[in-house]
């Protein structure tokens, strides 16, 4: 708030709003600006935002045959544009404006509640508004056939085509956002003119992909009709594509081997490449500025104990696009089994038995993602321990204060000796290829269904996942920062460490099961799901000098239902259900976010009862639409075949 404002208390002495006895050494006769933090004027309102999108797709293909060939073509395109409007916002230079003002209509931070009218709100008062718009268009054209040639073990079936794909995008930010109108040049986040949203240039790119693939499976082994099958088939498939933007083309392998030594048991193994390109935000969208908080600088931090480099106060940032990144590149291997056990029993009762076990193991190469704040600031202070500097640290010229606060430190600390450093003004954070990420594990699977005559039909299905291994090796900069031996930076770099099993969210263990039975015209059933416990690295304490992270508890959720058929009338039926979802009544575990616990794994909600009706049908399966159907072409009442209950039921516990 400038020294003019009319309300400001440290104002120049003609104001009359100045505070008494204030010595003219300390507050100057013109007044002195007072610096607001953490000020929201709620009397301007919540902001709303409004996004409206439009989606279009056409296509059109042809399809034929050309002896044994069967081949297809087609061309579509695709586009969606989306508008958010960000209303009750505010403009820095309108806001400066009136603050500015030296007369009783500026605007009063220090009054509270409706001590500004609505009037002056509105003077300050915008909105946001941002578009944006991507297209894809498409045309690709394929053949096969199943049998293109025979070999000594049976048909050998082939696929094969060509694609070619255009992606565009276009991002339009509002003119307050993306450098049009800027507040100032001070720092990098000042080119934004709103208040609270940080500054985004406009980008737009686009780019063209051509493909080709081809897929053959082949016969190796001729199953026989006795009890040891003994067939065996080879599957080999290969795509490539090139994209023009990068100058860069790929060539993905898939190999695969299916084995039946006997009809009820399958062995399988599979190996396959496969890549991802940077998308092209990533590559073109040029640089985008944030404010963070909680950043140290490691370097300055206990030397001057500015509040810019204790992380107290916000720092800026700068992402970056790279239009040098390269792809990411994949390799998985998967070997397993499947045992089908209803084969060996044959029996009418055994409707459905298999179990199969699964290892795969997954390697990823080149993983596009940003280096950090926190671990250029890192490096900075590793660099300049060596002579050299983290030029994407980019720093203030050394002030008077900051040469005599390392002086100050270098003489208490002879062991520790610092260069001068200035502040931090930004640090760019490009994207880069980071890290090789590898993880191994086991799939179990369970699928049974029985039919126990006069006890009625069961069915039970259960799938876990293991995960044995997850190793995600850092590239150099950031593995010297997890080794480093001086203890600067504390606990900061925990999470780099290798082994990612159990942390912040790389569960052990994982499962769900489903089960029911029915009847006649009763029916029961319900799920279960099991998410294991890990380690949140996000939440630490100090115990006796050591440093504990957070353990989040595992978790157990348990629906269960059950449901009637009732007869409405020859040939309808409606079928009433009624379940209790978390029958257990169980929180989801507690962890450090903004949520309070993690919603891509748990679940929020207490024990809840619900109720549904699903809508009168044939007996036989006939169609359900009103006025459809045999029912309405026989003259029956069409309106009996749509909804004809309500269930009003109120949670179990609150």
């Amino acid at each position: 708030m400038p020294a003019s404002n009319y309300w400001n208390p440290f104002g120049a002495t003609t104001s009359p709003n100045r505070l008494p006895g204030l010595n003219t050494t300390d507050v100057p006769t013109g007044g002195v600006n007072v610096l607001l933090q953490n000020w929201r004027p709620t009397e301007l309102g919540p902001r709303f935002i409004s996004t409206f999108t439009e989606t279009y797709r056409v296509m059109a293909g042809l399809r034929g045959n050309f002896g044994s060939w069967e081949w297809e073509g087609a061309i579509a395109n695709s586009s969606n544009l989306t508008t958010d409007e960000e209303s009750n916002c505010i403009s820095k230079t309108l806001l400066q404006a009136e603050l500015a003002k030296s007369t009783p209509d500026a605007i009063n931070p220090f009054g509270g509640p409706n001590a500004n009218s609505q009037a002056q709100w509105d003077r300050v008062r915008i909105s946001s508004l941002n578009r944006g718009r991507t297209t894809l268009t498409t045309g690709d054209f394929r053949i096969s056939n199943n049998n293109a040639f025979e070999l000594w073990a049976g048909p050998v079936g082939i696929a094969a085509g060509v694609e070619w794909r255009r992606e565009s995008y276009l991002e339009d930010r509002d003119p307050r956002l993306d450098g049009t109108i800027i507040f100032n040049t001070a720092n990098v986040s000042g080119r934004s003119d709103v208040v609270g949203v940080s500054p985004t240039n406009d980008s737009s790119a686009s780019r063209n992909a051509y493909a080709a693939f081809a897929e053959a499976l082949v016969p190796l082994i001729e199953g026989n009709d006795g009890w040891f099958y003994n067939k065996l088939n080879l599957q080999m498939a290969v795509r490539a594509e090139h994209f023009d933007d990068l100058k860069a083309s790929a060539v993905k392998p898939k190999v695969a081997l299916s084995w039946f030594p006997v009809r009820a048991f399958n062995l399988r193994a599979a190996y396959s490449e496969g890549f991802r390109v940077p998308n092209m935000v990533q590559l073109n969208r040029g640089d985008i500025s944030r404010l963070n908080l909680g950043v140290e600088d490691y370097w300055r931090s206990d030397v001057t104990r500015d509040p810019g480099s204790t992380g107290d106060a916000y720092l800026p940032s700068v992402r970056q696009s790279n239009p040098n990144l390269r792809n990411e590149d994949t390799k998985t291997i998967v070997v397993g089994g499947v045992l089908d056990l209803a084969k060996v029993f044959d029996s009418p009762s055994v409707k459905r038995f298999t179990f199969s076990v699964d290892y795969w193991r997954f390697e990823q190469t080149g993983l596009v993602g940003a280096f950090g704040d926190r671990e250029a600031l890192a490096l900075d202070f590793l660099e300049r321990k060596q002579g050299r500097n983290n030029p994407n640290v980019v720093r203030a010229d050394p002030t008077a204060d900051d040469i005599a606060a390392f002086a100050a430190w270098n003489a208490a600390n002879p062991n520790d000796q610092r260069t001068v450093a200035g502040a931090v003004l930004f640090i760019r954070d490009p994207y880069i290829n980071l890290d090789k990420q590898v993880a191994d594990g086991f799939d179990f699977s369970l699928n049974t269904s029985f039919n126990a005559g006069k006890l009625g039909n069961f069915r039970l299905n259960v799938e876990a996942t293991y995960l044995m291994t997850l190793d995600v090796q850092r590239n150099e900069l950031l593995n010297s920062l997890a080794t480093n031996p001086t203890g600067a930076f504390g606990n900061d770099f925990t999470i780099l460490q290798v082994d990612r099993v159990r942390l912040d969210g790389n569960q052990r263990w994982r499962g769900s099961a489903t089960f029911s039975w029915n009847k006649g015209i009763f029916g029961l059933g319900g799920s279960v799901r099991y998410i294991d416990g890990f380690t949140d690295t996000n939440a630490d304490i100090l115990v006796n000098g050591a440093t504990q992270f957070w353990q989040v508890r595992e978790d157990w959720r348990v629906n269960l239902f059950g449901d009637v058929k009732m007869v409405i009338k020859k040939g309808q039926v409606l079928r009433l259900r009624v379940g209790v979802n978390n029958v257990l009544d169980a929180p989801p575990p507690l962890v450090d976010e903004s949520l309070g616990y993690r919603p891509d794994f748990h679940q929020m909600g207490a024990a809840n009862s619900t109720c549904s009706c699903a809508a009168p049908s044939d007996a036989a399966g006939g169609g359900l639409a009103a006025g459809t159907g045999a029912g309405a072409a026989n003259g029956g009442p069409a309106l009996a075949r749509q909804l004809v209950c309500r269930c009003h039921c109120r949670p179990a516990s609150l």
